[in-house]
């Protein structure tokens, strides 16, 4: 089996990549402690990034793939990503704030814009279940 290199060159493309391969204990080791993560600190935001990566999994997803895209209302332009199931087509989208490659926090987008719009998108995953409590709750 072949395997991919990627070349991993600062703490933004080490997070992509390992959300891509839902791995929660090397973004555990990317992330840092004294940071929050929207608006929660990093063992909360992990654990709560972990059951999304279990959803993923029990979908059928092996892996997640990313497309890029911003945020089109709240943080007007932000760059962040569409993380999309290899299997199942559910979703997350994440802005990735950064300065230099060094992340400043991490947070769900409920108005994001792809730059591929042919994407085929399935169930919208939340990290805080809160966010898509209330958001269904304004769709009834």
């Amino acid at each position: 089996m072949a395997t991919k290199k990627y070349n991993i060159n600062n703490q933004e493309e080490a997070i992509k990549y390992f959300i891509t391969q839902m791995d929660i204990e090397m973004i555990e080791a990317f992330l840092d402690a004294t940071k929050t993560y929207q608006d929660m600190e990093k063992d909360k935001f992990l654990s709560k990034l972990e059951r999304v990566f279990q959803i993923f999994n029990e979908s059928g997803d092996s892996s997640l793939i990313p497309y890029q895209g911003k945020c089109n209302s709240c943080y007007k332009d932000k760059i962040g990503y569409t993380f999309v199931g290899d299997y199942s087509f559910n979703y997350i989208s994440i802005i990735v704030d950064t300065e230099k490659g060094t992340i400043n926090d991490m947070f769900e987008c409920s108005d994001f814009i792809n730059k591929d719009q042919s994407l085929i998108l399935n169930k919208k995953l939340y990290i805080d279940e809160f966010v898509f409590d209330f958001l269904t709750k304004l769709k009834e």
